[in-house]
């Protein structure tokens, strides 16, 4: 995210265009899709409304750059379980933590409650929203536990771990009965920022059927 402190214009095209799509999601949280401008977000990224429309034809492009702005963003965050430890069940703990971090901090669960107020309006794009975050999730676990265990069904694997460590943790925070993290989410796992023992025994009590590929 840049600052607003660093003037526009001493910014490359691509990072202007960056800017913009941040200034487009900020604007669009605190307005909605159909009460934001192209005048409010030329202000909020510190440039004019034609700059805006040099990069962007319309809100609806705009709000697609966000998405696609969204995936990457997650992507990298996330990465895959074997970034967090060598040993496989310990992996996919941290790796549900991670989800749960970056789902459950202040901003994150801001964008998801926005989603789901224009689910009437933009079905399709709510959707993609869901595909994005935790359709990837499942995705990229599913990939790293088909090259760890023995299973005719990884994918379901993985949707059943996070289920049971993310989704609980996450309906709890996007109906207040938590509170989201206020801290941005860093380069790695923050372990403060989750109850990493109850997520791991959870891990354990699904991993306790499992047949590991490399066990020796």
């Amino acid at each position: 995210m840049f600052s607003d402190n660093v003037p526009f214009r001493s910014l490359s095209k691509e990072d202007r265009r960056t800017r913009i799509i941040w200034a487009a999601k900020k604007v669009f949280l605190n307005k909605g899709i159909e009460e934001a401008s192209m005048e409010d977000i030329a202000l909020s990224a510190g440039t004019t409304k034609p700059t805006v429309y040099a990069h962007f034809k319309s809100k609806d492009e705009l709000f697609t750059a966000m998405l696609d702005l969204t995936r990457e963003g997650f992507r990298g965050l996330l990465s895959s379980p074997a970034k967090y430890s060598d040993e496989p069940v310990e992996a996919v703990t941290l790796y549900c933590a991670r989800v749960i971090e970056l789902s459950s901090w202040q901003e994150a669960v801001a964008y998801q409650r926005f989603m789901l107020k224009i689910l009437n309006q933009m079905p399709e794009a709510v959707c993609n929203f869901y595909h994005i975050l935790f359709g990837q999730a499942v995705t990229t676990l599913a990939e790293y536990l088909d090259a760890q265990i023995i299973s005719n069904n990884t994918c379901r694997e993985a949707e059943l771990l996070l289920s049971a460590t993310a989704g609980w943790q996450l309906l709890r925070t996007l109906y207040g009965v938590d509170s989201s993290h206020t801290e941005q989410p860093g380069d790695s796992l923050h372990e403060g920022a989750t109850d990493i023992q109850t997520i791991r025994e959870v891990v354990h009590r699904i991993a306790v059927n499992w047949k590991l590929k490399n066990k020796t």
